[in-house]
């Protein structure tokens, strides 16, 4: 790789990016299905764990189990019960609750309870663990507007109390200690999506986000390519701005186990 193409590389990433993806400990990561948040998340977190940092990735889909060590990955299904635990001071009844088939007959058929659940586990989690930081593959875009405002719809239910309390603490503490980090390809679909995801976010949160923008074929220009591929490049050259990118991943052809691995190199070589 040439020094000038280094250069160009480096020169993606904004300073203001770096300084806040380093100072933040929930991130959050969203964008259109088929994006590569699972794929990105574990970089990240590969990414932070090289830096000698402590990073644990959680997974609403949990994918990743046989790309990354359980030493680094807890389950919902484990947030659920001890942040229930926590809140009933019994560890045999949150246990019994979260296991039965009521409980998770309700986290499917109520938006963003699941999600409640996950985010006051975390914020317990790092308010007890203050050298840590948590990388959440959050659902797709639109799952994760519901996911996200759900703090303010449950607190307009309860309005007071131990989980009124708990509510305003939760969106406290996401606003502060997170970082929404929203994921696109470079096609009209993914590019749309982001754009109005974002606009959406910011109507509902105060919290920071950024646009990453994955598989960027600009890292192909000035090679010989396909008609095909050339059409992309020049599109992603023409539209691919709009979502104002603060980092742009390469395009890989590795296959889908080694992607975090590469990406993680990258993230430590660029960032």
């Amino acid at each position: 790789m040439s020094a000038d193409h280094t250069q160009n590389l480096h020169s993606q990433f904004n300073i203001t990016f770096r300084d806040t993806l380093l100072s933040k400990r929930l991130f959050y990561i969203t964008g259109k299905g088929g994006v590569g948040r699972s794929s990105f998340a574990l970089a990240l977190t590969k990414y932070f764990l090289s830096r000698g940092e402590d990073a644990q990735f959680c997974s609403f889909e949990e994918p990743a189990k046989k790309v990354i060590s359980s030493q680094f990955l807890f389950s919902r299904e484990q947030a659920h019960q001890d942040y229930i635990a926590q809140k009933l001071s019994s560890k045999t009844i949150s246990s019994w609750i979260s296991s039965s088939s009521f409980f998770r007959s309700i986290t499917g058929v109520v938006p963003g309870l699941d999600y409640l659940a996950t985010t006051g586990y975390i914020m317990n989690y790092l308010n007890d663990n203050p050298g840590s930081k948590i990388i959440l593959d959050a659902p797709a875009s639109g799952h994760s507007l519901s996911a996200l405002s759900a703090s303010d719809n449950f607190f307009n239910v309860f309005k007071k109390g131990s989980m009124a309390r708990d509510l305003k603490k939760m969106k406290s503490f996401y606003q502060e200690q997170s970082l929404c980090l929203v994921l696109s390809l470079p096609s009209p679909f993914a590019l749309s999506e982001t754009q109005e995801f974002i606009k959406q976010y910011e109507k509902i949160s105060s919290a920071p986000h950024y646009t990453v923008l994955n598989q960027s074929l600009n890292f192909l220009a000035g090679q010989e390519l396909p008609e095909s591929l050339q059409r992309k490049v020049k599109y992603e050259k023409e539209h691919a701005p709009k979502i104002q990118a603060s980092l742009s991943l390469p395009y890989l052809s590795s296959p889908q186990s080694e992607i975090p691995d590469h990406l993680a190199n990258y993230l430590g070589e660029n960032l």
